[in-house]
């Protein structure tokens, strides 16, 4: 059937690193002025943490995860150090583009073992968590119409 989708055909075919290379020229193109350099962990923590970046379980990006990202999913980021001649510590660096170029550029938030979760930028939600409250089931569509007009 032509125009069934099949997932694993669609993962296979995810080349992640052409992607991000397109999506940071994109990103780049649009937003020249926007490209900031993020130096240490804590800059680059509130950075994701503005991106609405979380664990998958809500909590927030520690950086460990990071660490991992960038050993397994290839995540923008020039590692520190301990220089032991001198004894002096290089910070980690990474910029503001190339991390969003990394996150528009995954397949998906959602595989196997979750990648992270997006914060509902109106807080109306709590991440990951259907409401059980029915005010707040209200408040949720309320805004998701006024999203929608």
């Amino acid at each position: 059937m032509p125009g069934k989708r099949c997932l694993a055909r669609e993962r296979a075919q995810h080349d992640v690193a052409s992607r991000l290379a397109e999506t940071y020229a994109l990103v780049h193109r649009h937003f020249p002025d926007r490209d900031r350099v993020l130096i240490g962990p804590k800059a680059i923590l509130e950075y994701l943490a503005s991106l609405g970046l979380r664990r998958p379980n809500g909590g927030p990006v520690t950086w460990r995860m990071v660490l991992r990202w960038h050993r397994s999913l290839s995540f923008p980021l020039l590692t520190g150090g301990w220089l032991a001649r001198s004894g002096s510590r290089v910070s980690p660096v990474s910029t503001e583009l190339f991390v969003t170029a990394w996150m528009l550029s995954q397949f998906n938030g959602a595989q196997k073992r979750a990648i992270f979760a997006v914060v509902n930028p109106q807080g109306l939600l709590p991440v990951g968590k259907r409401p059980t409250d029915p005010d707040m089931r209200k408040r949720a569509r309320a805004g998701q119409r006024e999203m929608a007009a």
